[in-house]
């Protein structure tokens, strides 16, 4: 699968379920974790680069932190992860 969002994995790994394979969509929900790990510290990596660089300041860059900061939220329940 090209792009895995929320609504595709949670798709993969109720459909595991429901055919009684378990222990593999535990294995599923691990990877879902771990993209989601891998995906916040890229994130953070660019915020910090372009917050040292004053990169923040430009409009476009500053809307896609501040989407970012949106994104996770909900999730970690912090502004800035």
């Amino acid at each position: 699968m090209e792009s895995r969002d929320i609504v595709s994995w949670n798709t993969m790994i109720t459909g595991i379920v429901v055919y009684g394979y378990h222990e593999k969509a535990f294995c599923l929900m691990r990877q879902m974790q771990e993209a989601k790990t891998r995906t916040l510290a890229k994130g953070k990596e660019i915020r910090a680069y372009s917050i040292k660089n004053a990169l923040a300041s430009d409009v476009t860059i500053g809307s896609a932190l501040v989407d970012m900061d949106a994104m996770w939220l909900p999730i970690f329940g912090k502004k800035g992860f």
